[in-house]
């Protein structure tokens, strides 16, 4: 064996435990894909669901229990955004800026006219749910769905269903 080589032997049954693990992983997530595409209607609602959750509560919870906010805005830079868009700067400097721009936030004065707690909510707190909401919703509900990148998944009401979708089986 050179030093650079790992030693097979080392954690018995470490590939067989891997293997088994990512045929849960994708089995979990060709589920999930199934769920979406059967009822995208409460996929949707359960994704705003939790996007309200995600932007709305933290301000409730520090109205509760500190002070109640006092002043809301949108992000008066966000009309220009267009001409920005548009504009000579390189895409990288758009790119960087538009990652962190804030949207909107919430404050509450304090004693002495400086904002006792304020939650601001950015490009990168609604990135990652609308990029999931979007991969889920590219597919139409139909199995036969002729889009790009899906495939058709059958019904587990199927009377044939394919073996690979199974999920793995958890007894040694």
């Amino acid at each position: 064996m050179t030093y650079n080589e790992w030693p097979t032997d080392s954690v018995p049954g470490l590939t067989k435990l891997v293997a088994r693990l990512v045929r849960a992983v994708i089995a979990t997530l060709r589920g999930i894909g199934a769920a979406v595409r059967a009822r995208p209607g409460t996929a949707l609602a359960v994704v705003g669901g939790v996007l309200a959750l995600h932007v709305f509560l933290p301000p409730l919870v520090l109205t509760v229990t500190r002070k109640p906010w006092t002043y809301f805005a949108f992000n008066p830079w966000l009309a220009r955004l267009p001409d920005y868009l548009v504009s000579s700067v390189s895409l990288e400097q758009k790119l960087d800026f538009l990652s962190r721009v804030a949207l909107f936030w919430f404050t509450a004065d304090g004693p002495y006219g400086f904002p006792e707690w304020g939650f601001a909510v950015d490009t990168m707190d609604l990135a990652p749910r609308a990029a999931w909401s979007a991969a889920a919703h590219r597919c139409s509900p139909s199995p036969a769905s002729s889009s790009p990148g899906c495939r058709a998944v059958p019904s587990p009401c199927s009377p044939a269903p394919r073996a690979s979708l199974a999920p793995p089986s958890w007894s040694r």
